[in-house]
């Protein structure tokens, strides 16, 4: 008798049958990644492959857009994961020096910014303001 082997190839799926739960992403602000439930990095489906060249067009469109809705670099990379930070930031770079060469006009770049903040650090600074004010109040302190 011979041992049956499992079934390799895919078949369609039909309605009600059960499919695979997709995995549940989150993006992490502050690393600029896409994390899934274990905390590990990984590559977005969806955002992987945008885009596709730093040199086009759509690329440059698409950074200007964000500066001109006040994005954060951060905010841009969420749905912009194919290249690194770095490397728009210096593609963008090397657009502006372009542009600015060829005309008047300008931009900005997008800027880091961060979600998490120190609480401990905050919180120590919120206290020292607040005994500064007391003291303040009392005429103790100028």
């Amino acid at each position: 008798m011979s041992e049956e082997q499992p079934r390799t190839e895919s078949f369609p799926s039909f309605p009600g049958t059960p499919q695979p739960k997709r995995e549940s992403l989150e993006y992490d602000n502050d690393s600029m990644t896409w994390r899934n439930s274990k905390n590990e990095s990984v590559v977005h489906p969806r955002y992987a492959n945008s885009p596709r060249a730093l040199e086009g067009k759509s690329f440059i469109k698409g950074y200007l857009r964000a500066g001109g809705q006040k994005k954060s670099l951060n905010q841009y990379m969420k749905t912009n994961q194919k290249f690194t930070a770095a490397e728009v930031q210096k593609a963008a770079k090397e657009f502006k020096k372009l542009l600015e060469a060829a005309t008047d006009d300008t931009f900005t770049l997008l800027k880091r910014r961060k979600d998490k903040t120190d609480t401990a650090k905050a919180k120590k600074k919120k206290a020292v303001q607040d005994s500064l004010s007391e003291l303040r109040k009392l005429g103790v302190v100028v």
